[in-house]
């Protein structure tokens, strides 16, 4: 069995390869001084070590996908402009679907008293005031927003739902 490569051997074979310190301090996610000083033998390169075995492990089309950016090594270290919040896609949900979402975390038999906060004028309608409302009556309807509007129209309210900023609820007992 063979001996072990260092990483300064691992990094001297990418280079006859033909990647540039540039090329793999990206992969290895790394200053490009940091690949020199390991290259060089400078240091042990012991904070890329894990990254320079996986890249060495990868074929020409792998490491040419990691150095162009598709892909990156589990072990490499994030660019220091980069988090992985950044990455994430911010969602914004309506009103009634943070309301249908809150729902879930109740029992079908619970009852409610719905409140819905209207930016209009700043007030808020009051739904299942007398009694509360059954969940499993909201979660059988067509659609949340449907029932919310036949409630309040049975109750004399208009819901203009562009003006609607939040949806609450209480447990009723």
């Amino acid at each position: 069995m063979g001996k072990r490569l260092t990483t300064q051997q691992r990094i001297r074979r990418a280079r006859a390869e033909g990647f540039s310190r540039k090329d793999l301090a990206k992969a290895y996610g790394v200053s490009i001084s940091t690949v020199g000083r390991a290259e060089r033998g400078q240091t042990s390169g012991a904070s890329i070590e894990a990254a320079s075995r996986e890249f060495f492990g990868l074929g020409k089309r792998a490491k040419s996908n990691v150095v162009s950016g598709a892909v990156s090594l589990p072990s490499a270290k994030l660019p220091k402009g980069e988090t992985l919040l950044e990455k994430v896609e911010t969602v914004v949900l309506s009103p009634i679907e943070k309301f249908e979402s809150k729902m879930n975390n109740l029992f079908d038999n619970d009852k409610i008293v719905i409140y819905i906060n209207v930016k209009g004028t700043g007030k808020s309608v009051t739904l299942g005031a007398h009694g509360g409302i059954k969940v499993s009556t909201i979660l059988s309807a067509p659609s949340v927003g449907d029932f919310l509007a036949a409630q309040g129209g049975d109750q004399g309210y208009e819901i203009d739902w562009d003006d609607v900023v939040s949806i609450n609820y209480e447990e009723y007992y």
